[in-house]
């Protein structure tokens, strides 16, 4: 069965870092660079927003807030909460959380 995992940041401190140990591990998802929305409310505007590939991270400069999804194998998603965990600090370094859910319908090739 297939897994999504979200993860978000609200600081891109070492994020570049973290994600290019995922690549390393074999782990490939989507970021999105984004804004709260006390910010987009604010008026604060970021032309900036956009969405990369971590195989494209070398390309990117990450954002304040960020946040990546990651659709992979169930036997997989231990392995890439850990790593997440370890690279975090559990989330002590690098503010955020994460959380999964199963991809019950899912169809593709990924």
């Amino acid at each position: 069965m297939k897994y999504v995992l979200n993860l978000f940041f609200k600081n891109g401190d070492h994020m570049t870092h973290m994600f290019t140990e995922l690549r390393k591990h074999g782990f490939n998802g989507t970021v999105f660079a984004t804004t709260s929305l006390k910010h987009a409310l604010a008026g604060e505007e970021n032309n900036e927003r956009h969405f990369i590939n971590l195989a494209h991270l070398e390309l990117a400069k990450m954002e304040e807030t960020t946040f990546a999804v990651f659709v992979i194998d169930g036997e997989r998603l231990e392995e890439l909460k850990s790593i997440i965990r370890e690279e975090t600090n559990n989330f002590q370094d690098m503010k955020g959380g994460m959380y999964s859910h199963p991809a019950e319908d899912f169809e593709g090739s990924v």
